[in-house]
This record gives structure tokens, C-alpha cells and sequence, in this order.
């Protein structure tokens, strides 16, 4: 009996070392320099999609209320990463920024086609764009900051 919990002690330590090790590189400045560069990504999708999406409306084209403008979750960094990587706490603020700005766009849209109105006001459709677009500079902001602290 004395054997086996030595053995279930083991593989538990082992288990448990194991864990620790794998996390390890999660924060890593590399890994958050990753992570980050992907959320870039998602959020300049999301804006192309809101642009292309008023780009039509402006155009007179009939657009679904079905489709929709998605809006990314904020970045947020947890306490290891930001201290492996600090120029990621700027570069997230920033990457948040461009969000609102997309955010602001899609809640425009909701609003559009929460209305009964068969056609979309230009001055409307003309809003949502810019929305959309404010989001441009930040996202080049976060783009240099990302080639300039690449670990």
C-alpha cells in the first residue's frame, strides 16, 4: 500500500510540474506578441467587413438585416503577460480603441434595422462608414507598435 501512494504521489507531482512547464510559455513576450498580432487581425476583419457592409448601403444596395457587423471582445492581458510583455498594455488600450470605434458602427447598423424604414438614410449609412473607418487609425497605431516590439 505504502508503494502505491509513493507511485499516485509521483505521478501527481509529475502531473502537476507538467502543468506548471505548459503555462509557462503562455506569457512568454513572444507568445503575447502573437496573440496580440492575431487580435489584430480580427479586429481589422471585423472593420473590413463593417466598411464593405456600408460601402454597399451607400451604394443603394439592399443589405439583409441578417448580416450583421461582428464586434470583437476586448483585449484584455492578464498580470504575467503584461509583465512579459509591457508594450502589450499599449498596444491592447489601442487595440481596444479600434474596437469602440467598430462597435459604435455595428450599434448603428442594429439601429438601422431595428427601424421599419425600407431604405437606410444616407446621412445614416454615411455615419456607420465613419465609425467604421475612426477605427483605421488606431489599428495602424497598434500595427507599428507591433513591428517596433517585436520580442
Amino acid at each position: 500500500m505504502k508503494r502505491w501512494g509513493f507511485w499516485l504521489v509521483l505521478i501527481v507531482g509529475l502531473g502537476l510540474a507538467g502543468c506548471a512547464l505548459s503555462s509557462a510559455g503562455k506569457g512568454s513576450a513572444a507568445n503575447v506578441h502573437a496573440e496580440l498580432s492575431a487580435r489584430l487581425e480580427e479586429v481589422r476583419a471585423a472593420q473590413n467587413t463593417a466598411l464593405t457592409l456600408w460601402d454597399r448601403v451607400i451604394a443603394g444596395e439592399t443589405v439583409s438585416c441578417e448580416e450583421t457587423i461582428p464586434v470583437p471582445a476586448p483585449v484584455t492581458l492578464s498580470e504575467r503577460q503584461r509583465s512579459a510583455y509591457p508594450t502589450g498594455v499599449l498596444i491592447a488600450d489601442t487595440l481596444n480603441e479600434a474596437i469602440g470605434h467598430i462597435r459604435d458602427s455595428a450599434d448603428l447598423w442594429a439601429i438601422e434595422c431595428a427601424d421599419v424604414r425600407s431604405v437606410v438614410p444616407l446621412d445614416m449609412a454615411r455615419a456607420g462608414r465613419t465609425a467604421a473607418q475612426a477605427a483605421t487609425a488606431p489599428l495602424d497605431r497598434a500595427t507599428i507598435l507591433l513591428a517596433a516590439g517585436t520580442p
